[in-house]
């Protein structure tokens, strides 16, 4: 694409630089700078040579920052480049190949709505198991990232700008939901403390057949819970990313051959290697805690698909 001088009226505007940056214009400019960064890797340099081309600094910084967090990115996304991102939202974001494996188990979802979607990285993934599916966010930012996003991956989506409302909960629908664990400023693994609150959760889970509850590895559920779910924490790069609440959700073929317990209706942390997803030491397994015995999960919850 060719580039063309840009003055900045946006003083500051966090969003109507995004609104720039996904246009056809901004998006000349990421090329550019791409291919800048391909050559010299040297933040300076690069401002001067944008510089000299008429793009205004507050661009240049922010076109800058687009690329660098794209390079972040690639650690979870394969199509990074081709992405965009805010950091506070990229942290949040799913890696690809859990969300791969994530989105195996909805591949029998009449319909899917995937709530608090944030950039897309569960979004994109659901994408290709289900011809309907609704991405949910009240972030204005999020919600365009996540359409963006899609489109980036040829994957068209249907996106929703607003709270995650119970009266808007369809019995027909799959859910996938990511709460906002910084809601009150701060990162918190009590689940009371989530956004949307627990009681919304649980009227989602109520009136939805069967979804994934994605939470923090940390996070206690409901005793109330623990008899009726199955719950996974996954990891990748000897950590673990996330734990996942699965609530009824029918046995589907995956990578998994079987699932080790932690305690009821739990399984340890699963690792990532390649394609494969191998078991993983949650740091609350203890040593009687071995892996290798397959057990029932408890009553209500789905079995584990086994090979």
């Amino acid at each position: 694409m060719q580039v063309s001088a840009t003055f900045s009226p946006f003083a500051g505007d966090e969003q109507l630089l995004y609104e720039w940056i996904i246009g056809q214009s901004g998006q000349a400019w990421i090329e550019l700078i791409q291919t800048s960064f391909a050559r010299v890797d040297s933040i300076p340099t690069v401002r001067k040579q944008l510089d000299k081309l008429g793009l205004e600094s507050i661009n240049a910084r922010f076109a800058i920052a687009q690329v660098q967090l794209q390079q972040r990115a690639a650690r979870k996304f394969s199509g990074a480049a081709k992405m965009l991102f805010e950091s506070q939202l990229l942290e949040q974001a799913t890696d690809e190949r859990i969300g791969r494996y994530k989105a195996d188990r909805f591949r029998h979802a009449p319909r899917i709505i995937d709530y608090c979607c944030g950039l897309g990285g569960d979004l994109l993934n659901l994408l290709t198991v289900a011809s309907s599916v609704t991405g949910v966010d009240q972030s204005p930012l999020a919600c365009k990232l996540a359409r963006f996003n899609c489109q980036a991956n040829q994957r068209g989506v249907e996106i929703e700008q607003r709270a995650v409302d119970p009266a808007s909960f369809k019995c027909d629908s799959w859910f996938h939901i990511d709460p906002d664990r910084r809601a009150t400023g701060s990162r918190t693994i009590n689940l009371d403390r989530y956004e949307p609150s627990l009681s919304v959760i649980e009227q989602l889970v109520q009136t939805c057949r069967s979804g994934a509850i994605k939470v923090a590895p940390a996070t206690r559920i409901p005793q109330t819970w623990r008899a009726r779910v199955e719950r996974q924490w996954i990891g990748g790069r000897r950590d673990c990313k996330q734990q996942v609440v699965w609530w009824a959700t029918p046995p589907i073929a995956t990578a998994i051959t079987r699932l080790w317990p932690l305690t009821t209706g739990g399984t340890p942390c699963l690792k990532l290697k390649g394609s494969q997803i191998r078991p993983l030491r949650h740091p609350s397994v203890t040593r009687r805690h071995r892996c290798g015995h397959q057990t029932s999960s408890g009553s209500g919850s789905p079995a584990a698909s086994s090979k």
